[in-house]
């Protein structure tokens, strides 16, 4: 008997590792302790994403492993036959499609499938599942994929929301002169990226950000200051193994170098590990204004 599929088109563990949708894909699986594989392919196997899932699955009731096809992997296709949930990462849906089809995953997924496995994720990771889908796989812009896996029938747009973010940022970024704190890549891609003259990385040594970050966090707290839409940080958030801010950066600060000297290699990068880097750029940014 077919499995079930939970095509996601945002959230999950990596905007919030005790998200309920995971343990919502976990309960759809008959077996009580499930066998859950991640499937990190469309983000080219990125160590920030393996490490946030098996921080976010590895305090579930389950049995965790990861599927990585880049390098030398050896029978990638055999490795899913005895999974219970497979869990497809965010990211260029077009590219894992290929990497799928080259080492017989797409086979794999479906058979999964036709024996009872639950399939699922979100974005890319919820993408592939049908036979089209919009996607910015091929740049900034959407265009329509009519190449997916095609185990549900019809197509998916994931991050509905997110084309209304994609509506303001777009004629900011065609202007002459911006600033934009932050890429926001999870709902538009690399439309702030690729029209940057300059990305500015803050890469300040771990001696120098902990101790601000844990300053800021504790004013917040004793102050009650609002972050967004009524959101406070509290002495329990703070202290809390998942939901605290330093902890959370203190786990993946590593994971993110790697990750973001990956990302940021095409593009034109002002990357700042010292104070003096930082003081030198505001100089020569004021002199330039």
């Amino acid at each position: 008997m077919p499995g079930q599929i939970l095509a996601m088109g945002g959230g999950g563990f990596f905007a919030d590792p005790s998200s309920p949708l995971d343990d919502f894909i976990l309960s759809l699986s008959p077996v009580r302790r499930p066998r859950v594989c991640f499937l990190p392919t469309p983000v080219g196997d990125s160590e920030r994403g393996i490490l946030a899932f098996y921080e976010a699955f590895s305090r579930r009731d389950c049995e965790v492993s990861c599927l990585k096809l880049f390098g030398m992997p050896e029978r990638p296709a055999e490795q899913l036959r005895d999974k219970d949930v497979i869990y497809v990462s965010g990211g260029n849906t077009a590219n894992a499609l290929a990497v799928w089809r080259v080492q017989g995953v797409d086979r794999a997924l479906r058979e999964a499938w036709e024996r009872g496995a639950v399939l699922g994720g979100v974005s890319a990771g919820a993408n592939c599942w049908f036979e089209s889908c919009v996607t910015d796989s091929f740049g900034a812009g959407l265009d329509g994929l009519d190449d997916g896996l095609g185990i549900l029938s019809g197509s998916f747009c994931p991050h509905y929301d997110g084309e209304e973010l994609r509506a303001k940022v777009e004629p900011i970024v065609a202007t002459a002169a911006w600033v934009i704190d932050g890429t926001y890549r999870g709902k538009i891609g690399d439309i702030v990226l690729e029209g940057a003259d300059v990305v500015v990385w803050l890469d300040l040594p771990l001696r120098v950000w902990l101790p601000r970050l844990v300053r800021r966090s504790a004013r917040r707290v004793i102050r009650k200051e609002e972050l967004w839409n009524g959101n406070r940080e509290r002495w329990r958030d703070a202290l809390h193994p998942t939901n605290s801010v330093v902890v959370y950066a203190l786990r993946n600060y590593r994971a993110t170098k790697r990750t973001l000297e990956s990302e940021l290699a095409r593009f034109p990068v002002a990357r700042l590990r010292t104070q003096a880097d930082v003081d030198d750029f505001v100089r020569s940014a004021e002199r330039a204004t």
